[in-house]
């Protein structure tokens, strides 16, 4: 028997568009710093693409993953005494991904289980908004200052993936709220 109502619609509901924007804040650039010669870095979750002609959609880059140190690694290099933003932004893309697995989860247990399994869909969806809001601020709060490339420029934060992780830890408070409160009322 599964569960009816709309509890379980609006869990795993919250939970899945979660998940779509979580993927979309896992692929995309977060910030962009541009630098006094027209050039810009583009920064995400795993790497750093310099941007050499900005007014061209095609233009040519350098990109480094900074998470594999794969690419253009003088990108990717820390910036000095800046060891603990460094971990902070290495921490966000495993945090993030953990956040889409709780989050696909929660919306599996929820629609899936024969006897509702609202205390699990209810931790799920708890740790999954954890970890989605600790991995956005720790991005946030790290990323202008760790690496070198930006130690000069200003970093604007603001695209459609930072965008896409905030709403996304948005949908998961109200899926965690809503399975929490209803597991401690024991609702259907």
């Amino acid at each position: 028997m599964q569960p009816s109502g709309v509890r379980p619609k609006l869990v795993s509901g919250s939970c899945l568009i979660a998940v779509a924007l979580l993927a979309i804040a896992l692929q995309g650039y977060w910030a962009r710093a541009t630098l006094e010669d027209g050039t810009r870095y583009n920064i995400g979750l795993r790497k750093i693409s310099h941007i050499m002609e900005p007014a061209r959609a095609t233009s040519a880059h350098n990109d480094c993953d900074y998470l594999r140190g794969r690419g253009t690694v003088e990108l990717c290099a820390p910036a000095p005494e800046a060891d603990a933003a460094y971990s902070m932004v290495c921490a966000a893309f495993p945090l993030m991904v953990a956040a889409l697995f709780f989050a696909f989860m929660s919306a599996m247990v929820t629609m899936i289980s024969p006897y509702g399994a609202k205390g699990t869909a209810a931790a799920l969806a708890g740790a999954s908004f954890a970890a989605a809001f600790a991995a956005t601020v720790f991005a946030k709060i790290s990323m202008p200052f760790a690496f070198a490339v930006l130690v000069g420029p200003t970093t604007q934060f603001g695209s459609f993936a930072f965008s896409s992780a905030w709403t996304a830890v948005a949908f998961l408070a109200f899926a965690a709220g809503l399975s929490t409160t209803s597991t401690m009322l024991r609702h259907s």
